[in-house]
């Protein structure tokens, strides 16, 4: 369990992959955790001299016109000043799915030899 901030209770972590590992009839769940933790000091920001807290606001570039969260769509950046647009639909098509491995190799069946017998 992990602290989730000052004056909040406390917060199980997330698994980054879940699966299970197969021994022949024998199933073994595996969670897969993260092992790095945030050690950073993060600061917010203040007007000097008002002590009031800055906001940073979403604005279309060159002007002061507010972005409203619907309007927002992402993008990737290809080239200078070229952009592949991403719908929310296409991040969950490549979203990388459970996965199966099989850690099995085949096995060998060894060859049955007619053995004589007398009669």
């Amino acid at each position: 369990m992990l602290p989730a901030g000052p004056g909040k209770a406390w917060c199980m972590a997330r698994s980054m992959w879940t699966g299970a590992l197969s021994f022949g009839l024998v199933n073994v769940p595996v969670k897969l955790f993260s092992a790095v933790e945030d050690k950073g000091v993060h600061f917010h920001q203040f007007q000097e001299g008002t002590g009031a807290r800055v906001r940073n606001k979403r604005v279309v570039e060159g002007s002061d016109e507010e972005v409203p969260y619907d309007d927002i769509v992402k993008g990737y950046e290809i080239g200078k000043d070229r952009y592949v647009m991403v719908t929310p639909e296409e991040l969950d098509a490549v979203e990388p799915e459970r996965s199966k491995v099989s850690w099995r190799t085949p096995c060998r069946r060894r060859r049955s030899r007619a053995v004589p017998v007398d009669m």
